[in-house]
C-alpha cells in the first residue's frame, strides 16, 4: 500500500488517521460514481438518484469531520479539494431546501425519510490546542474564578 501524503507522521495517531483517510477516499469514490461532477447533481432524474447522492455525500461529510480532528491531517491531498467539497455541499443543501419546501406542500417523497444531518455541515471546530489553552488559563485563576469559568464552559 502506498502511503497517503495526507498522513504526515508515523505515530499511532497517524495510523488511525490513515484508516479515516482510506474511508474518505472510499466515500468520495462512491460519491463520484453517483455524481462525477458537481453539475451532474442537477441531472439526477429520480428521487432514488437524489437519495443515493444524499447518502453518499452524508458519508463524505461524516468522515471529513472526523479527519479534521487530527492535527496531522492535510486536506490538500484528498480526492475532493475544498472548493469541490463546498460545491457539493451547496448542492446537498439545495436538495435539503427542496425536500423541506415540498414537505410543506404535503407532497409525498422518499426523500422525506432521509436524515440530512445538517448539523454535520455547520459544526463548531474545537481542537485539542483550544482545550489545552482553556485548561492552562484556568490554572492561574483563583478557585472562585475557576468555578465561574467552569460554569461558563459547561453552559455552552
Amino acid at each position: 500500500m502506498v502511503p497517503n501524503p495526507a498522513v504526515k507522521s508515523t505515530n499511532s495517531a497517524s495510523a488511525g488517521l490513515g484508516v479515516y483517510v482510506k474511508k474518505f477516499e472510499d466515500a468520495a469514490a462512491a460519491l463520484l460514481t453517483i455524481t462525477p461532477t458537481v453539475d451532474s447533481v442537477n441531472d439526477l432524474l429520480t428521487e432514488e438518484d437524489e437519495a443515493a447522492f444524499i447518502k453518499a455525500f452524508r458519508d463524505v461529510i461524516r468522515v471529513k469531520n472526523v479527519l479534521e480532528c487530527f492535527s496531522q491531517f492535510d486536506a490538500s491531498t484528498l480526492p475532493l479539494d475544498e472548493q469541490t467539497f463546498a460545491d457539493y455541499r451547496s448542492k446537498y443543501l439545495d436538495l435539503y431546501d427542496k425536500v423541506r419546501s415540498e414537505t410543506a406542500k404535503e407532497k409525498v417523497s422518499i426523500l422525506d425519510d432521509l436524515d440530512f444531518e445538517i448539523e454535520l455541515i455547520s459544526r463548531d471546530k474545537i481542537n485539542v490546542s483550544y482545550i489545552i489553552t482553556l485548561l492552562r488559563n484556568m490554572q492561574s485563576k483563583t478557585p472562585e474564578e475557576r468555578a465561574k469559568t467552569h460554569k461558563t464552559i459547561m453552559d455552552v
